[in-house]
């Protein structure tokens, strides 16, 4: 069989377009090229693929389709930014390594923070924005979330391997255990700041739940070093505990700066607001602990 490819079009005598054609035979090796009525032309004249995708129009029309500015199904809604944009993103990975000392110091051991739970802010040209996780501790980044996500997977594996348990399915169970576990912290907390009227981003609740791993880890770390079940179960409690804390005072600082309960008029209904926020918060430390003590005893 012979293979056909396409060539460029070719103008006869009679003013007329008419398509060249490279005839390749595959089994002598040998081509021919010829048109119909215009004999002769040479493989030179045959279409060619690098020149095809190095036309500026070709990669105009390529970059066009992959702006979002023109092509309206990369973009989140019309009219909007896509869903996560690259630069929101970069922020949350902006941190450094006294930052992931510090952040995890406060995870572990939340009663030391003495000073403010605020976030920081700084005055630029486009109003007042949040400082990057490396230079306040009380930002949230994606960044250890991440790490400590695959961490407390590796590490569930690996004393499995140690007891004569692990298997393949495995990873892919612990992995849906901790997915798991972080869509429905996520989707709780939406919620309650959804009906309290209290603003917050999606990517921020997803690294405040999933700091849950670095605690659970730090458990089972420890249940490890003493192979002991009761120091395990003893300090999944506390580091539920202290998960739950951290959550509870950057939480509470998160509701009263978006001025929960203005506008929702005065005496009973403010004092009926702030019973809402005190419940909300204790579920979540009550969520936490019980999510800490979930994905810990999977061992």
């Amino acid at each position: 069989l012979a293979s056909v490819t396409v060539g460029i079009v070719h103008q006869s005598a009679s003013g007329m377009q008419q398509p060249a054609f490279e005839w390749i035979d595959t089994n002598s090796g040998g081509s021919a090229s010829g048109s119909a009525g215009a004999p002769g032309v040479t493989a030179a004249a045959a279409f060619n693929v690098p020149d095809f995708l190095s036309n500026p129009m070709v990669m105009g029309a390529a970059n066009a389709m992959l702006n979002p500015a023109y092509n309206p199904y990369l973009r989140g809604l019309p009219g909007r930014s896509s869903w996560v944009p690259l630069e929101t993103l970069r922020y949350y990975f902006q941190v450094s390594n006294s930052y992931v000392l510090n952040k995890v110091s406060l995870l572990l051991f939340p009663f030391s923070q003495k000073g403010s739970w605020n976030r920081q802010m700084v005055r630029t040209n486009d109003g007042e924005q949040y400082l990057e996780p490396r230079n306040d501790v009380n930002a949230p980044d994606l960044y250890i979330p991440a790490m400590s996500f695959f961490t407390y997977i590796l590490m569930v594996c690996f004393i499995l391997g140690t007891q004569s348990k692990f298997t393949p399915e495995a990873l892919g169970l612990m992995f849906s255990k901790g997915l798991f576990a972080m869509i429905i912290m996520v989707l709780f907390m939406k919620g309650g700041f959804y009906f309290q009227n209290a603003p917050i981003s999606v990517c921020d609740l997803t690294a405040y739940c999933g700091y849950a791993f670095v605690n659970v880890c730090a458990a089972l770390a420890v249940g490890f070093v003493t192979d002991s079940s009761l120091v395990l179960i003893l300090g999944l409690l506390y580091f539920g505990v202290c998960s739950g804390i951290f959550l509870l005072k950057t939480l509470r600082v998160l509701l009263l700066n978006s001025g929960m309960g203005v506008g929702m008029g005065v005496g009973g209904a403010l004092q009926g607001a702030h019973s809402v926020r005190r419940y909300f918060l204790l579920l979540v430390v009550v969520l936490q602990v019980a999510v800490v003590c979930f994905l810990g005893l999977s061992v």
